[in-house]
């Protein structure tokens, strides 16, 4: 995942049972990335006056109260029912198109967001 340098700070607290209402990726075992945001939840109320702070699909949390983790650590981490502060990093989706012509691509992929 390539991360732009905006990062996006929201305050919530799920104490009192409320759910932030995200539903998250947990595929990947280090990187835990918004699959949807629902359609009641902590972040949909944060959003309805964040603007351009907003936290959008496909945004990856980076941190839970200032440190950060594997993805089960951050799930661990905002599956608590107590205050937080979870740190949003908007990625960039980018689409790269290869021509075969009936050839092999001979191409290994190996990501990296470091």
């Amino acid at each position: 995942l390539d991360k732009t340098d905006k990062a996006v700070v929201v305050k919530i607290d799920t104490s009192g049972g409320e759910s932030h209402g995200l539903n998250l990726d947990k595929t990947d075992k280090e990187n835990l990335v918004v699959m949807k945001i629902g359609d009641y939840g902590l972040i949909r109320e944060y959003n309805k006056t964040a603007s351009l702070a907003a936290v959008k699909v496909g945004d990856r949390i980076s941190k839970v109260n200032g440190v950060g983790g594997t993805a089960k650590e951050l799930m661990a981490k905002i599956g608590a029912k107590a205050p937080m502060e979870i740190e949003f990093e908007h990625c960039i989706e980018k689409q790269i198109n290869f021509e075969k012509k009936g050839r092999a691509l001979g191409l290994s992929l190996i990501m990296n967001d470091k």
